[in-house]
């Protein structure tokens, strides 16, 4: 497929003061620049590193002239762990778990600077847990619980 089959549309954004293109059948495949030439530029590189990746994870390719599907990120790991997450959430983060958007792939480092978060977490939980910013949540989570057994 290229990208001329697909429906393209550029906008101005005048609140962030950039062209922003996209391809209507992908879900999140937005690219902006300082001109609509850069836009295009650059949606071009991240659209062939869409293809890379649907050929690589046996994914189709959406059709052309059809709507993208709507995709969204299990809970589940998370959702295993909600009482637990409901405390850490008002302790560590300051934040009502219950009015927050997380998903399994949510990192500690979205809430903030990652080593102070894990000193509040060794200082009320006495659980290290390491400065590796991309693990999920849910694992931090487990450790966590884990740790109190």
């Amino acid at each position: 497929m290229k990208l001329e089959e697909y429906t393209l549309k550029v906008v101005y954004r005048d609140d962030w003061q950039v062209f922003e293109a996209n391809l209507e059948e992908f879900f999140a495949l937005i690219a902006t620049g300082d001109t609509e030439l850069e836009a295009r530029i650059e949606l071009q590189r991240l659209f062939d590193e869409r293809l890379i990746y649907h050929s690589a994870t046996g994914k189709p390719l959406p059709i052309p002239g059809e709507a993208p599907e709507l995709m969204f990120s299990s809970t589940a790991l998370v959702d295993a762990n909600a009482a637990l997450a409901r405390d850490f959430f008002q302790k560590i983060l300051q934040l009502d778990y219950d009015q927050v958007f997380l998903n399994d792939a949510t990192t500690l480092e979205e809430f903030g600077e990652i080593s102070a978060l894990r000193n509040r977490v060794f200082s009320l939980y006495g659980v290290d847990i390491g400065l590796e910013a991309e693990r999920p949540l849910w694992q931090i989570l487990q450790l966590i619980r884990a740790s109190s057994k």
